[in-house]
């Protein structure tokens, strides 16, 4: 009997079709990383030019307002477009239909009515999950005041996470459990790390003139070192086509113009290298 019922089970696990979850499955995955994805991302953003763990959580609870708005209209519009077209479809067929088959199109309309996507269950479906993948981030670094590991955590859980919600969506769907896994977890590291470093970067763009030599990330305490010297090399090219001086300043003689009555060449190159030899000694 055990066998018999094993059996049964079996049968009716292979006759189920799966197809019937993909609306509200797909909705409810892309939900869910999305949400997790895009809030996690917004927070490292904007940790990595500000500290304040306020404005962090701020930042990302408006992120899972507008988030979940955004993806329950998409949705919705989206599912609606395609019950149209599927309704549309459906007309046109059973107007085609012979009459002597139209006992069976009765019976494999309402199979196909049951198959229409619900646009309603899908922005639901959506927007709970972007509101519940939003929330693990924002819970994550509510109560950590250290800045270097609010930014470790957020990140660290947001990665379990991605594990998690790939995991089950392969589950639901009878779909690969560990590539599904690896695929989330890339695509949502790659999201914050291409959110982190532009916004350090042009945060130190916009910060000051020479701030994109001194601060290029992830480089090395050696490429400070060449953007001081690239910093001396600028403001000595300043001084010099300000001042315009000159290594004769003894005599009365002005050295010979060249085109557009710049200083000679010679000059104009002692001249930097002196001034610039005289930075060094006062930078270092």
């Amino acid at each position: 009997m055990a066998a018999l019922g094993a059996l049964e089970i079996e049968e009716k696990d292979q006759d189920f079709d799966y197809s019937q979850r993909a609306n509200w499955l797909r909705a409810a995955v892309l939900g869910a990383n999305d949400g997790l994805v895009s809030t996690a991302s917004l927070m490292m953003g904007v940790g990595a030019v500000k500290q304040d763990v306020r404005l962090m959580i701020l930042t990302g609870f408006a992120g899972l307002i507008a988030g979940a708005c955004s993806m329950a209209i998409g949705e919705f519009v989206s599912v609606y477009s395609q019950l149209d077209i599927e309704v549309a479809q459906m007309k046109r067929d059973s107007m085609n239909s012979h009459v002597e088959g139209q006992g069976m199109m009765i019976n494999g309309g309402n199979e196909e009515k049951d198959n229409l996507p619900s646009p309603i269950q899908a922005a639901l479906a959506s927007a709970l999950s972007f509101a519940v993948g939003a929330m693990m981030p924002l819970l994550a670094a509510a109560f950590i005041k250290e800045y270097k590991v609010r930014l470790g955590v957020v990140a660290g859980v947001a990665s379990l996470m991605l594990l998690v919600f790939g995991g089950v969506g392969a589950v639901l769907g009878k779909a690969p459990v560990g590539r599904s896994c690896f695929r989330v977890l890339l695509g949502g590291l790659l999201a914050m790390a291409i959110t982190f470093g532009l916004t350090k970067l042009i945060a130190t763009v916009g910060s000051d003139k020479h701030d994109w030599y001194l601060g290029m990330p992830f480089c090395g305490h050696w490429l400070n070192d060449l953007g001081r010297l690239l910093v001396l090399a600028d403001e000595t090219t300043l001084f010099v086509k300000r001042n315009r001086i000159t290594n004769n300043s003894r005599t009365t003689r002005r050295p010979r113009p060249t085109k557009r009555g710049s200083p000679s060449s010679d000059d104009y190159f002692a001249n930097v290298t002196y001034y610039f030899y005289m930075m060094l000694r006062v930078q270092v």
